[in-house]
């Protein structure tokens, strides 16, 4: 199942809530603002040209100039496989952070630390975690337990 997509560019004195109102008010099923610019995406059985007729008429109600409307439509994505393409390895010191869906191969002796995107520190690129990570083999020198627990406050 795709999309259809209904794109608004409004003047500069168009309040930026008003973008909001139209979406809520034309039951569209996501926004995506840029700028003055909004695509509101619907279902496939929507009647796409009348709900662009009616966001025209509530923006001139208002005295607010359209300055264009365009419609499309856009195929089914499948968003979980482009969002996991997104997320690449990040080697800090010895180790390779990696998510749980990368299987390898891991070169160059690297140990892979898996975390999962969004939980924790989420991807190894934030600077804590790559500060600790940096700093934990110098903490092994001395001492090497069998087993460490990482405990995130």
């Amino acid at each position: 199942m795709g999309w259809k997509v209904l794109k608004i560019r409004l003047s500069e004195e168009a309040p930026a809530e008003l973008l909001s109102e139209l979406s809520f008010e034309l039951s569209s099923l996501g926004a995506w603002e840029e700028g003055r610019e909004v695509s509101l995406f619907f279902v496939p059985s929507v009647d796409l040209p009348s709900r662009a007729r009616w966001a025209v008429s509530f923006l001139e109600e208002r005295g607010l100039g359209v300055l264009e409307v365009e419609t499309s439509e856009e195929e089914a994505r499948d968003w979980i496989r482009e969002v996991r393409e997104g997320f690449c390895p990040v080697e800090v010191g010895p180790f390779l952070v990696v998510p749980p869906w990368h299987d390898g191969p891991f070169e160059g002796g690297l140990l892979p630390i898996r975390i999962k995107p969004g939980c924790a520190f989420g991807t190894g690129l934030h600077g804590s975690t790559q500060a600790a990570l940096k700093l934990l083999p110098r903490a092994f020198e001395a001492v090497r337990p069998r087993r460490a627990l990482e405990v995130g406050v």
